[in-house]
């Protein structure tokens, strides 16, 4: 179970699976339940970003398949901002987690700062993309815990130096693990999205979140883990609490089959 303030969750929509309200995309939205998990929002910049994602030509920047998902959308969102004023105001999902990305102190400080009066349950801070530019996290999610009232999630990827975190912030985040992997990491043939890499989940990435996800518990069993990537069955998810997760996400599952999470809920439940 994964502890924020006065709530607590052991399922988390992964961030930007169900859009950036929680209410997912026109053709999930028959198919989902939501309260059920806590959403986390598609990852939000401290200005408005364009992206590399193209409707006319969404092959480019994505891919799906039996055998991986594939994407380089490179964080196509409206701003901080414009999700306070125009999205958030709307939003009728209870258990509301915004991702935000800054690229440096002074962003990740407003940010956090605009965020704080707002009812939700925690800040993700996603410093794991891998469709754009990486930076050294310490010193942002310093940042976003001095300004924040709000339990503080850190997204993390294979890039980084997870332990490092761990060890500096020990039990003052919650740590989300793992991000998408970058295509390069996992295979040896040029990316389908050439020119772009892209991230991509698939069963290879599934074994990845859960050696990080054990790596993190055996050193530092204090750290509450949400573990995610590669979750698309009742027996990975339940793998992943065996080895010691506190919650789990689910995110790409969404896109094939929007149901899907319920049901797995519902059996580990039971």
């Amino acid at each position: 179970m994964i502890k924020l303030a006065n709530y607590e969750c052991k399922y988390f929509c992964a961030s930007g699976a169900l859009g950036f309200d929680g209410r997912g995309y026109w053709w999930e939205r028959p198919f989902i339940t939501p309260d059920c998990l806590a959403v986390i929002t598609k990852t939000l910049t401290f200005l408005p970003r364009k992206g590399n994602y193209r409707w006319w030509k969404f092959w480019k920047t994505f891919r799906i398949n039996r055998k991986y998902t594939l994407n380089a959308l490179g964080l196509p969102n409206p701003g901080y901002e414009y999700w306070i004023k125009k999205i958030y105001p709307r939003i009728r999902h209870k258990n509301i987690i915004p991702s935000i990305c800054p690229f440096n102190t002074d962003e990740a400080r407003a940010m956090v700062l605009a965020l704080n009066p707002l009812s939700i349950r925690a800040i993700e801070v996603n410093i794991s993309c891998p469709t754009i530019e990486t930076f050294d996290p310490i010193e942002i999610i310093q940042a976003v815990l001095v300004a924040s009232k709000h339990p503080v999630i850190v997204k993390i990827g294979v890039s980084h130096n997870y332990l490092r975190l761990c060890e500096v912030f020990r039990n003052r985040i919650i740590i989300d693990a793992i991000n998408t992997v970058p295509w390069g990491a996992v295979h040896k043939i040029q990316s389908p999205l050439y020119p772009l890499e892209g991230g991509v989940s698939n069963a290879d990435t599934a074994k990845t979140a859960r050696y990080v996800l054990t790596d993190i518990k055996k050193r530092y069993p204090g750290i509450q883990v949400i573990s995610g990537n590669g979750i698309f069955d009742y027996e990975e998810a339940k793998l992943r609490f065996d080895l010691g997760a506190n919650g789990i996400s689910f995110g790409t599952v969404f896109v094939l089959t929007p149901w899907r999470p319920e049901q797995i809920i519902k059996r580990l439940e039971k």
